[in-house]
């Protein structure tokens, strides 16, 4: 993807991640981006929370990890066919639709509670206590 990225002297705005740090992350929130990820969507799930940013992925024929379960089509993750068109499509649509994308935001915004820190240490904390 870099190399026809380059080839086609790919525009500013469209940034190739790959794996980011804390402070990587913390710019890309502040770009109010898309996430597209084309794979399996894992721990970017929780990203995608965080930063109140939408994650635009495929239905595969294997299993994404269990953090997908975090996200809930279509309200807080675009999830499209396999096939290249329908996920190059979904990652326009949202790029054009900016007030969905920014109720996917607010969705996302929701769940942080949920799935903040202090959130997830208590109920492991709990679970830990029912188990003992």
């Amino acid at each position: 993807m870099e190399r026809v990225a380059q080839e086609r002297k790919t525009k500013s705005w469209i940034k190739l991640g790959g794996v980011a740090d804390e402070v990587e992350k913390a710019q890309i929130s502040l770009a109010k981006p898309i996430l597209i990820n084309p794979g399996r969507v894992g721990l970017i799930a929780v990203d995608s929370i965080a930063m109140a940013t939408p994650i635009v992925t495929r239905i595969l024929d294997y299993t994404h990890a269990p953090e997908i379960d975090f996200l809930s089509p279509p309200h807080s993750i675009c999830m499209t066919r396999p096939d290249l068109q329908s996920f190059v499509n979904g990652a326009i649509h949202l790029l054009k639709k900016p007030e969905e994308k920014e109720k996917m935001s607010q969705s996302l915004v929701s769940q942080q509670q949920k799935y903040g820190i202090e959130q997830m240490v208590l109920r492991f904390h709990n679970h830990v206590l029912k188990i003992i």
